[in-house]
């Protein structure tokens, strides 16, 4: 072979595996980004779950507030009634011990006129 066509069949040699590396590279890159992409796309889903897990957190937390409202307003409210209460058993109290008290002072006084009916008859 003549120098000049080896001088050829050496730049094509050279031509042809800096051409196979890019290839190769460019196989190599396309991968990367299929990859790339496949977790971008678990990425993205894994915010919009995160996302929507934050809102029904977040509606959670308004439900138990409004359920802690209503338990303090029961709360309150049978409070009221209790303090109500406690005022009619005091009344009742003082009613039963007034009544106790006059009921005795009627039995005494009905005993004694008895007592005294049977002394003097």
């Amino acid at each position: 072979m003549s120098n000049e066509r080896k001088k050829w069949n050496e730049s094509w040699a050279k031509q042809n595996d800096i051409l196979f590396h890019a290839r190769q590279e460019l196989t190599n890159a396309k991968a990367a980004n299929a990859t790339l992409s496949r977790e971008k796309a678990e990425a993205l889903k894994a915010l919009e779950e995160a996302k929507e897990a934050g809102a029904r957190a977040v509606k959670a937390l308004e439900k138990a507030e409004e359920e802690e409202r209503r338990a303090s307003k029961a709360l309150e409210e049978a409070n009221a009634e209790r303090r109500r209460l406690d005022k009619v058993v005091t009344s009742l109290q003082v009613c039963f011990f007034n009544f106790a008290r006059y009921f005795f002072l009627w039995f005494v006084n009905a005993y004694d006129v008895n007592r005294l009916l049977f002394l003097t008859g």
